[in-house]
């Protein structure tokens, strides 16, 4: 019996947006890839009192300058305002203002220090005598602007510390927004994209797929190889070895199948491949495995075998 044909769907990999803006005091921030390890840690400085209440006053005011542009309030984060007064204390402590840290890195290298996880992270500096007119300055930077007012974020957190960088007198302020992901298990995950399936091909007035136990098997099966690092499973590699196994066992129904695989921060990521939303009925098998890859952050990655 000849090969059954085959399809392979390579659908969107690693998902993280990083945006840094220009700092104040001049200078572009550069984007770059994260060199940290994962969760472990970034040194902690505890806000003082008034401290505390300084930065408090700054979120209230970042959310009234929200309102007034009919953009909804972010969520105040404490481990967004530790990562910032990480920031701002290394900044001040050695005199230097910039995103990148000559020894925590970037942000993205810092948020992944401290175990963060998130769909995107994004930043502001400032120095200046007081927590309104550091917002005011930001206000009027065009960039600083684009991070307050973004509808990509949910939450918030600001690092304050006394002391600037060119005035001793003045404070030095990191303002880090996120979208933080979701707290959820493989198991979980995979229920989350079984459901988005059923929802997309309900929208289209299609049927229900049902999940087959053979395409499960072989989908929980070729996942386990490539749960070492975050790159795509190779779908084209194991679109051929499952065509090959179906040839000599075939399954009543399918004539082909399409392989797609993805890798993403959450399940909220997940978009379901074209041959799931097919006319007509379909079959798949699903895997979800949480891949932990050294010294980067752990990522879901998905393997989804559909009958044709």
């Amino acid at each position: 019996m000849p090969n059954l044909p085959l399809r392979s769907r390579l659908k969107s990999a690693w998902v993280l947006t990083l945006t840094l803006a220009i700092s104040l005091l001049g200078g572009c921030a550069e984007q770059q890839r994260s060199s940290g390890p994962f969760g472990t840690g970034l040194p902690r400085v505890a806000a003082t009192p008034q401290g505390h209440s300084q930065e408090h006053r700054m979120f209230e005011r970042l959310n009234r300058d929200r309102a007034a542009h009919g953009l909804p309030a972010l969520q105040y984060d404490e481990r967004l305002a530790d990562i910032g007064r990480s920031q701002s204390t290394d900044m001040r402590d050695h005199s230097f203002f910039d995103h990148v840290s000559p020894t925590m890195g970037n942000l993205e290298s810092r948020v992944d220090r401290a175990g963060y996880r998130n769909l995107v992270a994004r930043e502001n500096l400032a120095e200046g005598p007081d927590v309104e007119t550091a917002e005011d300055s930001l206000l009027a930077s065009p960039h600083h602007y684009e991070n307050i007012m973004s509808t990509d974020i949910t939450h918030v957190g600001i690092g304050l510390v006394k002391g600037g960088v060119k005035d001793p007198r003045n404070l030095t302020i990191t303002q880090v927004f996120a979208h933080p992901t979701k707290n959820e298990s493989p198991e979980s995950a995979k229920a989350a994209v079984e459901a988005a399936i059923q929802k997309s091909r309900q929208a289209k007035d299609l049927p229900a797929a049902t999940v087959n136990s053979r395409l499960n098997a072989y989908a929980e099966e070729y996942l386990k190889p490539s749960m070492n690092d975050a790159d795509d499973p190779d779908v084209k590699a194991i679109g051929v070895a499952i065509s090959k196994r179906l040839a000599k066992e075939p399954i009543r129904g399918v004539q082909g199948i399409s392989v797609g695989g993805q890798v993403m921060v959450d399940s909220s990521q997940f978009q379901p491949t074209s041959a799931l939303l097919k006319p007509g009925p379909r079959q798949y098998g699903i895997a979800v495995g949480e891949a932990k890859p050294a010294g980067k952050r752990p990522v879901l990655k998905i393997l989804i075998v559909v009958g044709l």
